[in-house]
């Protein structure tokens, strides 16, 4: 069959089918579900019961990868994920410790505040790429699997959903770009892979 100038697809190469991928991204849906309790902020609570306030910043997370081609269409993907969080604490001032809770002064700003500290948290994900646009410079693809975090939060298990996805570059080295919505990232997600 006839295939017209520049739209030849790119075939399943038997040599060429795994691939190592290192991304990093927007803070992933577990900061999300299991975050702060303020529903007015993701990134602020109180600890009102101590006349403490809580401020979060979830680093950008980072992604080590491992994908073999299964065929033309489908890629396995095993994704190990790393992230952290800083928290800073500040004291306000207590008017009242009346129980159960004390009257707080959280209008006057706070009295002292604690270092940053960082909790991190791993996930491990695995999902299916099904690559429905390819070519020999690169590929369209979109992913649906499963994410099991190891966090000093609440477990879950979290979906990792990839409506699209961007690859492009040579025949080993290649970048990559992903809307994505999983334990590894919340909306974003950029690297560079290498196939061999």
């Amino acid at each position: 069959m006839l295939m017209p100038a520049g739209a030849q697809v790119q075939h399943f190469n038997p040599k060429h089918i795994h691939s190592i991928e290192v991304t990093s991204g927007v803070p992933p849906l577990r900061a999300i579900m299991f975050g702060p309790r303020n529903p007015d902020s993701s990134l602020y609570w109180e600890y009102e019961d101590k006349g403490q306030a809580a401020h979060e910043i979830w680093i950008p997370s980072i992604n080590l990868a491992y994908s073999v081609a299964v065929d033309e269409l489908w890629d396995l993907h095993v994704i190990v994920n790393y992230s952290c969080m800083r928290v800073h604490v500040s004291q306000f001032t207590i008017v009242e410790d009346s129980k159960p809770h004390p009257v707080v002064d959280w209008k006057s700003g706070p009295v002292a505040s604690w270092k940053e500290t960082i909790r991190p948290s791993f996930a491990v994900m695995m999902d299916f790429r099904l690559k429905w646009f390819r070519r020999d410079w690169g590929a369209r693809y979109s992913a649906l699997g499963l994410g099991f975090p190891l966090t000093p939060m609440k477990p879950a298990i979290t979906p990792y959903v990839t409506p699209i996805g961007f690859r492009a570059g040579g025949k080993h080295v290649y970048g990559l770009i992903e809307l994505n919505l999983s334990s590894a990232a919340t909306l974003g997600l950029a690297g560079i892979g290498y196939r061999f």
